[in-house]
């Protein structure tokens, strides 16, 4: 018989439940074991599934009886999944990393000094100062770390004058009241020069000496210091606001990804639309002022790291991986990696070969595919105060039988059990029990490679 097959399969399962002391006395036959496993209190430990976030039985969350069609629970508004994974700071998108912008306000990077002046120029400036003498100067000026030394370096080396002289007359109505003097140090000593050799020499622009000077006072520039936060700065109590508003929502973990990344998924009927408007209605109703959308989605991105759809079905890392260097760096590929890869695609090409010849087997034995659907939730309803409820993850393990094209859902939640080996054997066993009434007497069964789930 099937069953006494299975007994030898199944020797460390029993084992490990005979550790139990809830279960000592309990232990005849398989049958007693198998609901043992199902009715026993004390959940046995599963290494595939370690889920630090899982807590059966908790205080005022879920109430299981014995039998998991009858099992109530009940679920709070303000419970929040996985807690922990909130401190992060990480959000949905990449921050800004000024250091390395091609164009950076006030510094160093990318200044060039400039030509001398011309050579009718009447104070000779380049004649006064070597090449060297001005890389110099340059570099001073531009290794300070300070942009308020660069506005005193400015201020003390450009002096205002009185106009010497007019050349249309004094009744010509020109608005030039004073000269500007312009310096450079050499020898211990401020040395004139031209307008053009001091700008180019420090690689500035006017604007930039007329702003100083207006805004200097005894040899010294002004420090400017900004009154206040700017106007249109979001205070920090609506953004704390937003943030335990966006708390509020439940949200899930990736189902095929969970080792990889720290992301977390809300419902996919959910938008950051749909929540600014729910977030608005709950404004309106406590009377307190709310943010804009832009505001709402800013904050959503950069202190969050959550989406609203379901990731894809992993894709094959073998296949990824070579598609990738093929495409970017085709000429790192080594004959030896094009072979391993010939031979990957060649075992696909048998494994699905197997599968049909499986599907076509004789009387007596039955072929099936086993695989643990995404995480469900529920309630999954459209009503604007769902959003805001604790859901229940639900596991469905469906068995699709090869040649009679029959359906097997085995559906549990998280309160009656977690979603490892045991539960996938659990699954398994009820199927090959029903499958050995039938009369058949070999089983072929074909399942993806989760290590935790379904080849432990």
């Amino acid at each position: 018989m099937l069953l006494q097959i299975l007994e030898e399969t199944t020797k460390r399962r029993i084992q490990k439940v005979m550790a139990s002391a809830t279960c000592k006395n309990k232990l005849v036959t398989l049958e007693t074991v198998l609901a043992t496993l199902s009715d026993s209190e004390e959940e046995i430990a599963d290494d595939s599934d370690n889920d630090p976030d899982y807590i059966p039985n908790a205080d005022n969350s879920v109430e299981s009886s014995d039998e998991h069609s009858t099992c109530v629970f009940e679920v709070h508004s303000n419970t929040v999944i996985n807690s922990d994974k909130n401190k992060k700071a990480r959000g949905r998108k990449r921050k800004r990393d000024e250091s390395a912008w091609k164009r950076k306000y006030c510094t160093e990077r990318n200044r060039i000094i400039g030509p001398s002046c011309n050579l009718s120029c009447k104070k000779k400036c380049g004649q006064t100062f070597t090449t060297a003498e001005r890389n110099a100067i340059f570099t001073a000026f531009w290794s300070m770390g300070v942009q308020q030394r660069r506005r005193d370096f400015i201020v003390s080396h450009v002096t205002r004058s009185a106009v010497n002289r007019k050349t249309k007359g004094a009744n010509s109505g020109s608005r030039r009241k004073r000269t500007l003097v312009y310096t450079l140090p050499k020898d211990g000593n401020n040395v004139s020069v031209c307008k053009q050799f001091f700008m180019h020499t420090l690689d500035i622009s006017d604007q930039m000496v007329n702003y100083n000077i207006s805004h200097s006072q005894c040899g010294l520039a002004k420090h400017t210091l900004r009154k206040g936060p700017p106007a249109n700065k979001t205070p920090k109590n609506l953004t704390e606001d937003v943030i335990r508003h966006i708390n509020t929502f439940p949200r899930i973990e990736s189902h095929y990804c969970r080792a990889d990344t720290s992301k977390e998924y809300l419902e996919a009927g959910l938008n950051v639309k749909e929540m600014h408007r729910l977030y608005k209605t709950v404004c309106i109703e406590q009377n307190n002022k709310s943010v804009s959308l832009y505001m709402y989605r800013h904050i959503f991105d950069t202190h969050f790291n959550m989406g609203f759809h379901t990731p894809k079905k992993d894709l094959c890392d073998t296949c990824e991986k070579y598609r990738v260097k093929e495409k970017y760096d085709s000429n790192s590929l080594t004959e030896d990696e094009k072979a391993s890869h010939a031979l990957h695609l060649k075992r696909k090409l048998q494994a699905r070969e197997s599968k049909m010849l499986d599907k076509e087997a004789g009387e007596g034995t039955i072929t099936a595919a086993f695989d643990l659907q995404q995480v469900m939730i529920s309630p999954k309803l459209n009503v604007g105060s769902a959003y805001y409820l604790r859901k229940l993850n639900v596991y469905n393990l469906t068995i699709m039988e090869l040649q009679t094209l029959q359906g097997f859902c085995y559906t549990w939640h998280e309160a009656e059990c977690k979603r490892g080996s045991n539960e996938i054997a659990t699954s398994l066993l009820k199927w090959l029990k029903l499958k050995d009434e039938q009369g058949y007497q070999q089983v072929i069964l074909y399942s993806d490679s989760c290590g935790g789930q379904n080849r432990n």
